[in-house]
């Protein structure tokens, strides 16, 4: 009986060290320089309105860019949730090539068309020119989003949640399964135009 105590008192031993040495690591370990550079933004853009949007009526997002580097083959993808809807256009703009910052701008034509709480994001993708990489180096930023929370009298507009709703983070295919598109494949972000 005493044996099988200690074989118990050993195991749970053994198990907290495991579980501390995993906590104490986590801690202490730096993030490598592929997950710094990933959280660098290298077309910095802003989402606005051309007006207040209203419950089931048109508005024009904007979307400006302004990259910190000489940039090609720009693309901007529109997500949206299935809360607002694209009136007219496509979910895709190619402001292709910018000059070290040089601002361009677009607008994508929405509707809100369901109360709740909405995300809406634009993911950028191109080849950047610094200095450093004369041939370019391909980059992507995470999505620039903003939260329409729609009411029938009233939309609230913020740079993060008000409310829970189901959040789409990740990689591209992580975020275009949890949102709904008006697209059907990832390839025609990927490489399709």
């Amino acid at each position: 009986m005493k044996i099988k105590k200690y074989w118990v008192v050993g195991i749970i031993i053994i198990i907290i060290s495991i579980s501390s040495i995993i906590v104490i690591s986590q801690i202490f370990i730096k993030p490598s320089s592929s997950t710094t550079s990933a959280l660098k933004r290298f077309f910095n853009g802003n989402i606005s309105f051309s007006e207040t949007p209203q419950f089931n009526k048109t508005t024009q997002l904007i979307f400006e860019i302004t990259p910190e580097y000489n940039s090609s083959n720009i693309t901007a993808q529109l997500l949206l949730y299935d809360g607002i809807e694209l009136v007219n256009g496509s979910y895709y703009w190619y402001p292709n090539n910018l000059t070290a910052n040089q601002t361009a701008e677009h607008g994508f034509w929405i509707k809100p068309i369901k109360t709740g709480e909405w995300p809406v994001a634009i993911i950028i993708k191109g080849t950047i020119h610094p200095s450093s990489y004369p041939s370019g180096a391909h980059a992507q930023d995470s999505p620039y989003v903003v939260y329409m929370y729609v009411m029938i009298n009233e939309i609230i507009i913020s740079e993060s949640p008000i409310s829970s709703f189901p959040r789409c983070f990740g990689s591209i295919e992580e975020i275009l399964d949890c949102m709904t598109l008006g697209i059907t494949t990832t390839e025609e972000f990927e490489g399709g135009r």
